[in-house]
């Protein structure tokens, strides 16, 4: 659950498809969030969950570079408290991204898988390296969820409200998801909510209530592997996150956001 929720922030890198100037509103920083239940449904088993995630988005001279680390406790009626740690890297240099990822539940590694992704305009490819050697077709228009969350910006600031399209970061699942995106009303930055604008500058901007729902086809007929609903910052920075998996619901909540410095590049 906490690598979703990670992962639906910024893992990822922006792709060839999304114009320079957009990908260029998003600001490099720092964000720290707490995670609790947010809801529960009756016979889902799970009765708590708490933890705390660390994201950071930092430009490089060619591109981007995404970490971010999770720690989640989730109590189960049945089984008690599951410890879940998960850790996720992404460098995009070019139309190309590289991703490592790896998760431990209990102590144990549970996951590691590394690879490669290539965005064109008809989609691409994602080879995998670990567990397993393997290569997967992206479909057409395609992008990395860095440049998904630019262009839902994009959206939002022409006044839309749905964008759709193939999103791919290989967090989990081999391929890319299709998120649609809904975009309710711009909210002015004089409504920070539970962060108050005082406590970062990056606050003190434009925001949209943004609902997505991920597919694991171009099929959107039938129930959403899972649902986020978020305040996404004209800055690209992440407040009020919920992730709805149907049965249980869990909540980032931002706790600090701090701006990280531009690269030195030569010219």
């Amino acid at each position: 659950m906490a690598r979703r929720i990670a992962a639906t922030l910024a893992a990822g890198a922006v792709a060839a498809a999304i114009a320079p100037a957009a990908a260029a509103d998003l600001v490099p920083h720092r964000a720290e969030y707490t995670l609790s239940l947010a809801s529960t449904a009756s016979g889902s088993g799970v009765t708590g969950a708490e933890g705390r995630m660390v994201y950071r988005l930092a430009r490089t001279c060619d591109g981007w570079r995404v970490e971010n680390r999770s720690a989640l406790d989730l109590v189960l009626r049945d089984q008690g408290t599951v410890q879940s740690h998960w850790s996720y890297a992404a460098t995009r240099r070019g139309d190309r991204l590289r991703f490592h990822v790896r998760n431990k539940r209990n102590g144990r590694v549970t996951d590691a898988r590394s690879g490669t992704a290539r965005f064109t305009g008809k989609g691409g490819t994602a080879h995998y390296t670990r567990p397993d050697e393997k290569t997967v077709s992206l479909p057409e228009g395609t992008m990395g969820p860095v440049a998904h969350t630019a262009a839902v910006l994009e959206a939002a600031r022409r006044g839309e409200t749905v964008f759709s399209r193939p999103v791919f970061d290989g967090a989990d699942k081999p391929g890319a998801y299709h998120v649609n995106a809904v975009i309710g009303r711009k909210i002015a930055a004089s409504e920070a909510g539970d962060l108050e604008k005082d406590a970062s500058p990056l606050l003190d901007s434009p925001s949209w209530r943004v609902h997505l729902a991920f597919y694991p086809d171009a099929s959107t007929d039938a129930k959403p592997a899972y649902e986020v609903g978020m305040r996404l910052h004209a800055n690209g920075v992440g407040q009020q996150v919920t992730q709805d998996y149907g049965d249980f619901a869990v909540r980032a909540q931002l706790t600090d956001v701090k701006r990280l410095p531009e690269p030195e590049c030569a010219e």
